[in-house]
């Protein structure tokens, strides 16, 4: 029987998961496909949802029981929730080898819906300066509204521009509330025991076998060896880190206020001016290519980087090492 305290633990857990499930819902879908797809919708979106939120469990249980606090670090919890979604739950990240390692899983969940969505741009809000939550939210209104124009040109018919305002708008109200939810939670240990990390590697190892691999058998020489890689590397990074974990540290952080929120209003304003004047203009630049360009070789580059750097890491003496899976495990 759970006793009172797990099961608020518990319960907390699930909360920060929802939460971040749907800001990652946000930057990984809807920013991506810039257009409500049946997927996104009622009653099928729940589903989508649901499988962002439990990406985001395995995502957060991964900055907790790795005492994940730097960049490098976080980058590769961002490629493991990247791959667990493209490599996992769906099988894109094996159609065209080797570039699709990079992209999306890299390139776009771990760099954009997670460095940038789930760190960079709440950290602003909560730091209350609101011409650089503005600023920010412009810069990625900007180049969101950029990037939506290349599905004109690569998957006709784009959504037309009062369907992509709304949309747009939609998403981002989403966000605000998703981040202000997320801010004034408790904060919590997502350092699960040993027992559940177990029964959650079971479970994420059993739907990659009797669902991935079948449908794409080369998953079973792909993802492992990855896999394998992100592990030894964050658990390097469990014995070096002296810092309490990411979501620690930004449960000390003030909740942003409404007016903060209220930033965020100029990421679809920036998107929706550039998607219209692009329109008006009849101009349809290869914008997907830009991206596909520049980011495949970041994401390779980001997770080669990230890797050494955490590996150069000198470990603390084994009495000082903080608990993680690659050591003794709390018990939340």
């Amino acid at each position: 029987m759970e006793t009172p305290g797990r099961l608020r633990m518990m319960i907390l857990r699930l909360a920060h998961a929802l939460t971040s499930g749907a800001i990652l819902l946000v930057f990984s879908e809807g920013f991506f496909w810039a257009r409500p797809l049946p997927g996104m919708l009622p009653p099928d979106g729940l589903a989508t949802f649901l499988a962002y939120a439990a990406a985001a469990y395995v995502f957060l249980t991964l900055v907790g029981a790795f005492r994940i606090r730097s960049l490098p670090a976080l980058f590769l919890a961002g490629a493991a929730y990247g791959w667990l979604v493209e490599g996992v739950i769906v099988q894109t990240m094996y159609d065209e080898l080797p570039l699709s390692i990079s992209f999306t899983g890299l390139a776009w969940h771990a760099l954009i819906s997670v460095l940038l969505g789930w760190y960079a741009l709440p950290l602003t809000l909560r730091r209350g300066r609101r011409p650089s939550t503005s600023a920010l939210a412009s810069g990625v209104g900007l180049a969101y509204g950029l990037w939506a124009l290349w599905w004109w040109t690569e998957e006709p018919p784009a959504a037309s521009l009062p369907d992509f305002a709304v949309f747009t708008f939609g998403c981002t109200l989403l966000l605000a509330v998703a981040y202000g939810v997320a801010a004034r939670l408790p904060p919590v240990s997502f350092r699960p025991s040993r027992r559940e990390s177990i029964g959650a590697l079971c479970l994420v190892g059993a739907y990659f076998l009797v669902v991935a691999v079948p449908s794409r058998p080369v998953a079973l020489a792909i993802l492992p060896p990855l896999a394998l890689v992100l592990w030894a590397a964050l658990r390097r990074n469990a014995r070096c880190e002296t810092q309490p974990d990411l979501l620690a540290w930004l449960g000390t952080q003030p909740p942003p206020r409404l007016a903060d929120l209220l930033c965020l209003g100029c990421l679809p304003l920036a998107a929706t001016l550039v998607y219209g004047l692009a329109g008006v203009l009849g101009a349809r630049p290869m914008t997907g290519w830009v991206l596909y360009t520049l980011s495949v070789p970041a994401g390779f580059g980001l997770l080669i980087g990230s890797v050494v750097a955490i590996l150069r890491k000198k470990p603390l003496p084994v009495r000082t090492q903080p608990a993680s899976i690659g050591n003794e495990v709390e018990v939340s």
